[in-house]
């Protein structure tokens, strides 16, 4: 099963072979932005660097989700 997959079935309350792990709200940090390459302010202007820095949660956290709205900045 897909991480999205498994994100969707757990919010339904479907079967899942574990728990689902994401957040609702940006998981952007420093450490992120470095790492990736792309940072505030450009993320909140340019797609592309919004979408890099989004992806971050998944590619480098391993969340099951990616949100791109940058509301809360948590470090």
């Amino acid at each position: 099963m897909k991480p999205r997959d498994i994100f969707l079935n757990a919010l339904e309350r479907k079967h899942v072979p574990r728990p689902a792990v994401g957040s609702a709200t940006s998981v952007a940090t420093v450490d992120l932005m470095v790492k990736t390459g792309y940072s505030f302010p450009e993320a909140h202007f340019d797609p592309e660097v919004m979408a890099g820095l989004a992806e971050a949660g998944y590619t480098e956290i391993g969340f099951d989700n990616v949100m791109p709205l940058f509301s809360v900045w948590h470090e």
